[in-house]
């Protein structure tokens, strides 16, 4: 199910015209994760997306929650929302 879902969303979304990020921890549920998004981002670089340029996927050390997105908030904000 996992790679048939993210075939379609790879099929549906162009490089250059979006730009994805994800992100998860090592801990609790999150310590499941990493096989994951190791699929959906090979699928996505398949579909010409570009680490660094139009994806960008990290991995973080501890638990994925509130506290740790307030932490982590630049990331994301400075990929998806570049200075103008």
């Amino acid at each position: 199910m996992p790679a048939a879902l993210m075939s379609l969303v790879a099929e549906r979304l162009r490089p250059g015209k979006a730009k994805l990020y994800f992100d998860h921890g090592n801990r609790t549920l999150d310590a499941h994760y990493a096989p994951y998004q190791a699929l959906a981002d090979r699928l996505l670089v398949q579909a010409g997306f570009t680490p660094g340029k139009d994806l960008l996927s990290l991995r973080f050390e501890g638990e994925h929650n509130e506290p740790a997105w307030r932490s982590q908030l630049a990331h994301p904000l400075s990929f998806l929302l570049p200075p103008r």
